[in-house]
């Protein structure tokens, strides 16, 4: 579990021991360099839950783009059948072309995880968050490879609460928007 010090963005962790300039309030609510807040934020809404997120510009910065310029997603949740405790967007989302490498590729998530799966080959171009322990698995648990896109730092608990629900109750409306 990560402390109030410390958040993970990509695969390593960064706190005010790391970059003497990135300040953490109590609640990882916001993150900010010298007083001013870091890069595209976002809003999404499960039910009547809302919860915010960073999205990390520097480790993927085309994604993200693709991703910030198409918001805000209204669509529905669906479980992610193979991958653990994460749901998908049920709507495809063509954010970058299908020669573009997949950038700061995720491997194993935790909840309020972000990414994005660019699956060309299945037809499925889906945005999903994980409520969590999870990884982006084909049918035969092969790891397939995703964006890091973000994480989810405001309201997780309530996030994660509401959406462990989605496998027995069904999809939930979603909304996915800049954070301003």
């Amino acid at each position: 579990m990560l402390g109030t010090t410390q958040l993970r963005l990509g695969k390593g962790l960064v706190g005010p021991r790391a970059h003497p300039d990135l300040e953490v309030d109590a609640d990882v609510s916001r993150l900010t360099t010298g007083g001013e807040p870091l890069g595209k934020r976002i809003r999404v809404t499960v039910g009547d839950i809302v919860a915010e997120g960073q999205l990390l510009e520097e480790q993927a910065p085309k994604t993200v783009q693709a991703l910030w310029e198409r918001l805000p997603i209204r669509d529905r949740t669906i479980q992610a059948r193979w991958s653990g405790d994460a749901w998908r967007t049920e709507g495809n989302y063509e954010l970058l072309s299908k020669e573009a490498p997949v950038e700061n590729e995720a491997g194993r998530l935790s909840a309020g995880d972000i990414i994005y799966y660019p699956g060309y080959t299945s037809g499925l171009l889906k945005v999903a968050i994980a409520y969590g322990p999870s990884q982006w698995l084909a049918p035969f648990m092969v790891p397939l490879p995703v964006t890091y896109l973000g994480r989810l730092d405001t309201n997780v608990d309530a996030f994660v609460e509401r959406c462990q629900r989605i496998i027995f109750d069904g999809p939930l409306e979603v909304e996915i928007a800049r954070a301003e």
